[in-house]
């Protein structure tokens, strides 16, 4: 139901609407590009068509999981669907590292080619080392093709265009903490980047005839499709295994931070002059989503005072529903206690007393009759 066109949700979820701009712009630049290679003669631009229809279904991965990620917690799922968002992420990042091989393999083809025996790379070839045919990869133009310069305009809008919607998707993304749309954005760059590899190899081909620059450029934009592909692999990888979120993340800083400053302005039934101490604080994400788990160290009472079962609840749900109002995405806080307790110091000086103290000794001598005692 989310990829079917629905004028409520686009309006409402930023998400969805900027996905569906994204989706638009790359159908009809996949169509323009197609044309514009044909009538002009490029094979850059027939192959960076070939790259914007693989970019279609990044975006309808995007809008699949971008509206079920929003869904709330049921009794099936009590953690909510974040996670369908982080399989998405791990979809789209792994079609970007897909194409940054490609492209990379097939640059080095262009280049090596005059040096190394081309029955080797043919050889390669024939057992599909490589991802796409070196004659398809992104942004390449063969030498024999006499391309028109006018194809430069098309590969030139491409660029505004892309760079106009990766900005947008990337706000949107940070707005929402969602990855999948910040992988969504950086697809976007990719194409900017390989439309700009076109654009030079169409202009340097027309004014200077240098048609190897469409190789080096190739190469150089396959490593930052990879890196931008790997990096997203590894952030989806690492929140589908349930890594916890480091301290030095500003998402851990904030909660922390958070729950430090409520315990301090807390009243409660606790008088022992000390509020309660956070004695293990564990962040986990799911998509867009945070899930926190709280460990408090309650204080050792004065004049027996006793902490019940009932302070304990009063004190989790005001943390609860304050934490949660006042973090973005935080949708849900689990809090244990455990007992202060007492310092080993004292109990050492307690043994210790009676070892300083010197034990009287008592001995008799009898001597003939009489006996003295010391």
């Amino acid at each position: 139901e989310l990829l079917v066109w629905d004028k409520k949700k686009f309006w409402e979820n930023p998400g969805v609407r900027i996905t569906w701009i994204g989706l638009l712009i790359n159908v009809g630049m996949a169509a323009g590009k197609l044309v514009g290679g044909i009538v002009f003669h490029s094979q850059a631009l027939m192959a960076d068509s070939v790259h914007a229809i693989s970019d279609l279904v990044s975006d309808f991965l995007t809008l699949g999981t971008v509206g079920l990620a929003n869904r709330g917690a049921t009794e099936t799922f009590p953690y909510g669907y974040g996670k369908i968002e982080t399989v998405g992420s791990l979809a789209v990042s792994s079609i970007l590292t897909m194409a940054g091989l490609s492209i990379g393999w097939a640059s080095l083809v262009n280049i090596v080619g005059p040096i190394v025996p081309h029955t080797i790379i043919e050889t390669l070839n024939a057992y599909h080392i490589h991802l796409l045919s070196s004659g398809h990869g992104h942004s390449h133009a063969h030498a024999a093709d006499i391309t028109n310069v006018n194809a430069a305009w098309i590969a030139g809008a491409s660029i505004v265009a892309k760079e106009w919607i990766f900005r947008a998707t990337s706000k949107v993304a940070k707005e929402q903490n969602s990855k999948v749309l910040l992988a969504n954005a950086w697809h976007h760059r990719v194409d900017s980047l390989t439309s700009l590899v076109a654009l030079v190899t169409i202009t340097g081909g027309h004014f200077f005839g240098i048609q190897s620059l469409d190789a080096v450029g190739g190469l150089l934009v396959s490593g930052l499709v990879i890196k931008a592909g790997f990096n997203g692999i590894v952030l989806a990888v690492n929140e589908l295994v349930d890594r916890s979120v480091p301290k030095k993340d500003p998402r851990y800083i904030e909660i922390d931070t958070k729950l430090k400053e409520l315990l301090g302005k807390m009243l409660s039934n606790n008088n022992s002059k000390k509020p309660y101490s956070v004695k293990d604080l564990i962040i986990l994400t799911s998509g867009p989503n945070i899930h926190a788990k709280v460990t408090l160290e309650a204080p050792i009472q004065r004049w027996d005072n006793v902490l019940d079962i009932n302070e304990f609840e009063i004190v989790s749900h005001h943390l609860k529903n304050q934490l949660i109002n006042d973090v973005d995405n935080l949708k849900n806080v689990n809090i244990e206690f455990v007992g202060e307790k007492p310092e080993p110091v004292e109990e050492e000086e307690q043994v210790k007393e009676p070892v300083d103290e010197e034990p009287e000794h008592t001995h008799s001598h009898d001597h003939a009759g009489h006996s003295h005692k010391h």
